[in-house]
């Protein structure tokens, strides 16, 4: 289990759990998800990342091993991105 640190901001709660930060405007979510994550804190971790709004920064995150196969590419996603923003400017 990796520290985690709650700080109430202006317009919901900042949820630091590891080097990852997590937005929260409803604290009935912020409480059921730290529940879920001290219980199998490896599951929660996996399934916040695979549901993550922005997950193509998972390739930036450091790994203890190999990516998981349920989401295997998470650099390609940054890249193809990127392309596609750097096309559609043209």
């Amino acid at each position: 289990m990796r520290d985690v640190k709650i700080t109430a901001v202006l317009n919901g709660w900042i949820a630091k759990v590891g080097c990852q930060t997590l937005v929260y405007i409803n604290k009935e979510d912020l409480i059921w998800d730290l529940g879920e994550y001290m219980d199998n804190p490896k599951a929660k971790e996996k399934e916040i990342l695979e549901t993550a709004v922005n997950k193509y920064l998972v390739a930036d995150m450091p790994t203890d091993g190999p990516p998981t196969p349920s989401y295997p590419h998470a650099g390609c996603a940054a890249v193809e991105a990127n392309q596609r923003a750097s096309r559609s400017t043209r």
